[in-house]
This record gives C-alpha cells, sequence and structure tokens, in this order.
C-alpha cells in the first residue's frame, strides 16, 4: 500500500521486501516505554525482548533496542529497573521525568552501573551537577553514532520539558543541579545535533524522545533530518503507519515516524524499517503488540525476588481495583489510601491522586509487593491548615479539567469529606465529616478566609503540580512525617486483621 502524498511518501509492506535494492538499508527497531518499574510488565517485557533476539539471529538487517524513557518509577530504591534494563542489551535510552523521582545525585549511582547511555540534549546542567561523571564518562550523552554492519545511525535524545511538574515537589528539589529547557529551545538543540550528524555524513536519525506524543509532532514538523522518533509520556499505542498520527512530514517534507507502545510493559513494538540510499525511509512494518499472552521470564522473576525479597501477604481483597482511567469519578481505592493517610496523620480532611495508582489489583489476596506496584510513587505526607477558600478552589480547579496531552490529576478524591459535581464544572454540597459523625457543611458560593481545616496530601501535591498550584503553601504547612503514604496504606490494611477488606464507592463524589 502506497500513501498518496509529497515526494517524502513511504510504502507499508506486510509480506513482500522485493522493492529493497543493494543501496537500501534495512533496520528492525525494537522499543518500550513508561515501564514504571512494573514488576510483571518487565517480565513479559524480557521475554518479548528474548523472542526479538531469536527471530533476528539470522537476518542481515541491522538490528536495535531502545526505551522512550520512564523505566523507572519513585523515589525508593531502584536496582530492580537497573538490573532488568540490562539484561534486555538495549542500545539507548531517553530520559523519562520518572527516572528524576529519586532525584539527580541517586540517579547517576544507578547510572553508573547501567551497560548503555542514555541520551539528552535538553538539559543545561550547573556547575557540580551530579549527573557530571556521567557525561565525562559518556553515559549521558547528547547524541552518539552507532554503527552496525558498517551503516551508521544517529541518535539523540530530549527529556520531558515539564520535567519538574510532573514529579514530586520532594524530587524537584533534589534535581535543582540542572534546567530542562523550554519546547522551543528542545527544538533548536535537536537540530544543532542533527546538523552535526549530516556533517559527518549521517543520514540515518533516530531521536529518543519522552517529549510526549503532540510535543513529538511539532519536533517532527519544526526539524529537518529526523527519520524515527522513539517516544513516552503521553501512554500512546502507536500501531501502524498512519497519515498525521505518527506518520508526519518534516520542515523538509521527508517522512518522519512516531513510535510509542503505550505503558506498563502491556505492549512493546517493532519496527521493520528501509532506508533508501539517501538515509529517507523507503518503506516500513511498525507493530505494537500486547505482552498480555507472554509468559513471565524466569529471570527477572529471579532479579525481582533479589531485590524485593518474597512478597508476604498484607489483606485480602473482596473486588478488584481498577486503575483510574476517567477524569471525573469517585475512585475507590484512591479514596482509600486517602483514608490512610487521613487516619495516620490526624488531619480532618485528605486529598488524594487517583493517577497515582498505576496498576489494577486482583481480588483475593494482596502482598507488599501489590501495593509497590501499585502505588509506586512513595510520597511524604504533609498537613495543612486551610481555608474554607482554599479547599472550594482545589477542588474547583481539579475539576475544570477540559483535556490536555495526558491528565494526571482528575477530580482529587477525599476522605473526611464529599462533594458534587454540577453539571456547570463547578462543585457544591460540599461537607466535612466530622469524627462524632455529624457533618459540616461548606459555602461553597462565598468560601470563608477565615474559617480553617487540617489537611493532609502528599508531595506530589506539594509541588503544585499542573493546574493545582495553591497546594503548594509552604505557608500553610503545619505538620511533615517521617512515614510515607505507601506505609500508612499497609498500616492501615493490616488493621482489618484477618477480615477481607471491602473497598468501593461510599457517595464521597457525586456527579450530576
Amino acid at each position: 500500500m502506497r500513501f498518496n502524498g509529497s515526494e517524502g511518501s513511504i510504502v507499508v509492506w506486510v509480506m513482500s521486501l522485493q522493492s529493497i535494492s543493494s543501496t537500501d538499508t534495512r533496520a528492525k527497531i525494537f522499543y518500550f516505554n513508561d515501564l514504571h518499574a512494573n514488576v510483571k510488565g518487565a517480565k513479559k517485557i524480557k521475554t518479548a525482548s528474548d523472542i526479538f533476539e531469536r527471530q533476528v539471529q539470522n537476518s542481515t538487517a541491522d538490528t536495535f533496542k531502545f526505551v522512550g524513557g520512564d523505566t523507572y518509577i519513585g523515589a525508593a530504591d531502584k536496582s530492580f529497573a537497573g538490573l532488568f534494563l540490562n539484561s534486555l542489551n538495549i542500545d539507548g535510552s531517553a530520559f523519562g521525568n520518572h527516572e528524576f523521582d529519586m532525584g539527580s545525585q541517586k540517579l547517576s549511582g544507578f547510572v553508573d552501573t547501567h551497560k548503555f547511555p542514555f541520551f539528552n540534549v535538553n538539559f543545561r546542567y550547573k556547575d557540580n551537577c551530579s549527573l557530571q561523571d556521567d557525561i565525562d564518562a559518556n553515559r549521558v550523552v547528547r547524541s552518539s553514532i552507532i554503527e552496525k554492519n558498517g551503516n551508521k545511525y544517529g541518535v539523540l535524545g530530549a527529556a520531558p520539558t515539564d520535567m519538574l511538574s510532573t514529579i514530586s515537589s520532594e524530587s524537584a528539589n533534589r534535581c535543582k543541579d540542572f534546567e530542562v529547557m523550554h519546547l522551543d529551545d528542545t527544538v533548536k538543540e535537536i537540530q544543532k545535533e542533527i546538523d552535526s550528524f549530516k556533517k559527518q555524513g549521517i543520514n540515518k536519525i533516530i531521536l529518543l524522545s519522552h517529549l510526549g506524543a503532540d510535543k513529538d509532532k511539532i519536533v517532527a514538523r519544526q526539524t529537518e533530518g529526523i527519520d524515527v522518533i522513539v517516544g513516552g509520556h503521553s501512554h500512546h499505542t502507536l500501531s501502524g503507519v498512519v497519515p498525521n498520527e505518527n506518520y508526519l512530514y518534516s520542515k523538509s517534507q521527508e517522512p518522519v515516524l512516531i513510535l510509542q507502545a503505550g505503558q506498563n510493559g502491556e505492549h512493546y513494538g517493532v519496527l521493520d524499517v528501509v532506508f533508501d540510499k539517501d538515509g529517507k525511509i523507503k518503506m516500513a512494518d511498525n507493530k505494537v503488540n500486547s505482552t498480555k499472552e507472554l509468559p513471565e521470564s524466569s529471570l527477572i522473576n529471579y532479579v525481582e525476588n533479589m531485590v524485593y525479597g518474597y512478597p508476604v501477604k498484607i489483606a485480602t481483597f473482596v473486588s478488584e481495583q481498577k486503575r483510574s482511567v476517567d477524569n471525573l469519578t469517585e475512585h475507590p481505592m484512591s479514596c482509600f489510601v486517602a483514608d490512610a493517610i487521613r487516619k495516620k496523620s490526624g488531619a480532618q480532611i485528605a486529598f488524594h491522586n487517583k493517577m497515582s495508582l498505576k496498576t489494577d489489583m486482583k481480588a483475593g489476596e494482596v502482598t507488599n509487593r501489590d501495593l509497590e506496584v501499585a502505588l509506586p510513587y512513595v510520597n511524604a505526607v504533609y498537613v495543612y491548615k486551610m481555608s474554607e477558600k482554599d479547599i472550594i478552589d482545589a477542588l474547583n480547579t481539579s475539576v475544570r479539567y477540559e483535556g490536555t496531552e495526558r491528565d494526571k490529576i482528575g477530580n482529587l478524591q477525599v476522605s473526611g469529606m464529599k462533594y458534587t459535581i454540577g453539571k456547570d464544572k463547578n462543585v457544591k454540597e460540599v461537607y466535612v465529616l466530622n469524627d462524632d459523625g455529624t457533618q459540616t457543611k461548606l459555602n461553597e458560593k462565598n468560601p470563608s478566609t477565615d474559617k480553617f481545616f487540617t489537611v493532609t496530601y502528599g508531595s506530589f501535591f506539594a509541588g503544585g503540580p499542573e493546574r493545582m498550584t495553591m497546594l503548594k503553601a509552604p505557608d500553610k504547612l503545619i505538620k511533615n512525617f517521617e512515614w510515607n503514604d505507601l506505609q500508612a496504606v499497609e498500616e492501615h490494611l493490616k488493621s482489618f486483621g484477618n477480615t477481607p477488606v471491602d473497598i468501593k464507592k461510599e457517595g464521597r463524589i457525586t456527579i450530576e
């Protein structure tokens, strides 16, 4: 099948490769992104990687394995993700935002052990940056020329321009030794690196990006020279070659393919691509495959137990708990997390981000490992003295979401209160639920600045992410703790003893 268009049109093939000439170059790229240190997903990706290696063992194609970033997640120990990556024999990765959940200094300690480079052009490093030794040792590079079977490819990378607003405030504070460039400057740095490749005669260029699909499209259209973008961040599943979706034209009207394979190891991609003698994409076959039916790797199972120890049962769930996909909803597991931190902190109200639940949790036995995988961010917990107006503003702002590339919050999940979302996207019927069983109604139309409540939430909210800037309120902070949200949830679950835990909607959030 041939797409009609400018001189940059490419052919998509299924079986026939008869039109490949002796001057063409064929490459096969295995890719995945946004694993988020998901243990089950890692086991499946390792199996898929091993299958890919067997399939290309006798191939004459140049073979690559690339990662679009966010293999890591959370601020806890990261040796699992590093050991997993090293087992894949990958050629390189982009930096995702969650690589920096642990801060740049701790990340540097893990990068030291990696057998591959991280690619990045859009950081401005400050003096004494923690990553400097990795830069000096070429473990963190702007770009590199990779040679396969005598064919040379230029590879470069870009981190998300919104990085510091997509990690917790604590994590952002541990990343003050560099700055992330805005998109305009990122585009310029990418083009600068491409121009350097061209001067060296390199005409097959691959960008490893964690910018997100929408920004990848901007990069594709505003630069000239990129052939393939291995992406991430927006968790898209971009299978096939679809015009204006993942098949675009560069500034010089040459084809650019954008690749992305969902998240959490649920999918992986394989691109089979042919370049002509000028390095222009001539043919392409892009498949994103589900890992659902793949067996789990015994090697990664061993790595899991070596790093984390064997899982220990802590509770039994009556029903499955799904991760959230809706923006406006009451999310039972998120409300349960809010209950846990409110109970342990002693605050009157708790807010929680339902998007932080990263995987579904099955009914039945729940282990500490299940919790670590489902709630991987490990947020410190704070208590604030907030006015009635502060609370109403936060609730209203959270529900007035009109859509961006990727929402990471949705409406606030709550403990110690309930509210209704009106058709006009304003909250009403807002009540604080007192410990004695009574309710205190808040005035959502004219909230007071002199009526106060104690409110608790984690360090992600404390950084004022996205539209929730009002939650960044250090002047209202009255208490912080040594424990984190994951520990609070585990403690709350254990308090049920042998009684199965029935987590379900309780009418805390009503939507008209």
